[in-house]
């Protein structure tokens, strides 16, 4: 766990240290600074929430995969629509979500990552999108994302 630990912390701060443009030592410490602190903040809220949820990296690692999928056959249907091989027609529509926060935020987030639609607000267990066209909005009734998102946490 320690060397873990150690290994983030030099490949942060090898990081910080490519992206100073000037060589000073002062900035050197800035970076170094910047590194531990934010190690620190980002160690204690990742602890936090894998100790409170049923969290997976197998689990989050599957879902990225399927959402990168997702996302390539979604930016082919949107270059369709671009190219005037499917109409046009762009409307907004709300889907029903009622889950906890950080299920709705991931959600919100992934119809956001996928080309052709876009998370507006979020109110009253309702989230707005815009859609480029009704098919998008149709896939949204799918609730194969949803059910992909709750499967991560609740395993």
């Amino acid at each position: 766990m320690f060397l873990n630990k150690l290994k983030n912390f030099f490949v942060a701060a090898i990081f910080f240290i490519t992206l100073i443009s000037s060589h000073q030592l002062e900035d050197f410490y800035n970076a170094l600074a910047y590194v531990v602190i934010s190690l620190l903040i980002s160690y204690r809220i990742t602890q936090a929430y894998i100790s409170e949820n049923n969290f997976s990296i197998l689990r989050l690692f599957k879902y990225l995969i399927w959402l990168f999928i997702e996302i390539a056959k979604a930016s082919i249907e949107t270059m369709k629509v671009i190219l005037n091989v499917k109409p046009y027609d762009p409307m907004f529509t709300k889907v029903r979500v009622q889950e906890t926060d950080d299920v709705n935020i991931l959600y919100a987030d992934s119809i956001t990552l996928t080309p052709g639609t876009t998370s507006i607000t979020f109110s009253d267990q309702e989230l707005s999108v815009h859609c480029l066209n009704s098919e998008f909005a149709e896939s949204l009734n799918d609730k194969t994302m949803i059910n992909k998102i709750k499967a991560l946490k609740n395993g």
